[in-house]
């Protein structure tokens, strides 16, 4: 339940308050679930920064492959 609520933050936060809207929205969304679900104020919070850390270093990797991917296209079209 908490990851779908993270999903649903991140479409939301991203209209609501663009920039910083993706990462707190799914952030404060999946405590609330958590703490909705009968969990401890601490279990909820390492559930919310978990989740907050994986999406966090996967788009940290997404970014770095991608630019490899430009590196490598403009090395393969300048020589």
């Amino acid at each position: 339940m908490g990851e779908r609520s993270a999903v649903i933050g991140i479409v939301i936060g991203s209209f609501v308050i663009p920039p910083f809207g993706i990462f707190i929205v799914p952030l404060v969304l999946v405590f609330i679930v958590e703490l909705l679900q009968g969990r401890p104020f601490f279990v909820a919070m390492k559930v919310a920064v978990g989740s907050f850390i994986g999406f966090f270093s996967g788009t940290i990797a997404k970014i770095v492959i991608q630019i490899i991917m430009i590196i490598w296209f403009l090395i393969v079209v300048i020589f």
